[in-house]
């Protein structure tokens, strides 16, 4: 962290960001949080497994192929997508009566951290690839250092190397100690070499 670092825009919103988050997972609770991230995959796993199977019974309905892949592919997801939330439901209502209620809270916020945690590092990878690395609001943030290093874990489940070294956010050249210049020492500049 550089000496000069102080609370910039990318601060604030790395707070405000994990405030939402931590009220939001508290109020809905871990098991409709989970609920909810297991219904989107689990719809888009299961629509994309057995639409091929269901759809030429549409056939008679939808005589387009393209508009009856559409129509099952979305009715299959849809379908496992509620029936996961409902199972969701059902599950935090049984932990409500078991007096567990409190527990869910406490753990939906933590996930809620963890999303968030998720969701700033992704936006700082964005600003960063716009930004200039002597940018100040990257230069003197306090959480920019945090960021770039949660973006190298974050990268790290990409397997290809160059689309990591596209993603990899620059990290601020005046907190990057291998560009620092010793105070007294001249810079030496090589000549460029000609070449005949």
């Amino acid at each position: 962290m550089s000496q000069g670092s102080t609370m910039t825009a990318i601060d604030f919103g790395v707070i405000a960001i994990m405030l939402i988050f931590l009220v939001r997972g508290i109020w809905i609770g871990f098991i409709r949080q989970l609920a909810s991230l297991a219904a989107l995959i689990l719809g888009y796993l299961f629509a994309g497994r057995y639409y091929e199977q269901i759809s030429p019974r549409l056939s008679f309905l939808i005589p387009s192929p393209q508009i009856s892949f559409l129509v099952t592919y979305a009715l299959l997801f849809i379908a496992v997508f509620l029936g996961v939330l409902a199972i969701g439901y059902v599950l935090k209502k049984v932990m409500s009566l078991s007096l567990l209620g409190w527990f869910d809270r406490f753990m939906g916020g933590l996930f809620g951290l963890v999303k968030a945690g998720v969701v700033v590092t992704v936006l700082f990878m964005v600003m960063s690839g716009l930004l200039a690395d002597s940018n100040p609001l990257m230069t003197s943030s306090l959480t920019s250092p945090y960021l770039f290093k949660s973006s190298g874990f974050l990268l790290a489940s990409v397997p290809d190397r160059n689309l990591q070294r596209h993603l990899l956010p620059r990290e601020p050249a005046i907190g990057r100690p291998d560009l620092a210049i010793p105070a007294g020492k001249p810079v030496r500049i090589e000549p460029a070499i000609k070449t005949k």
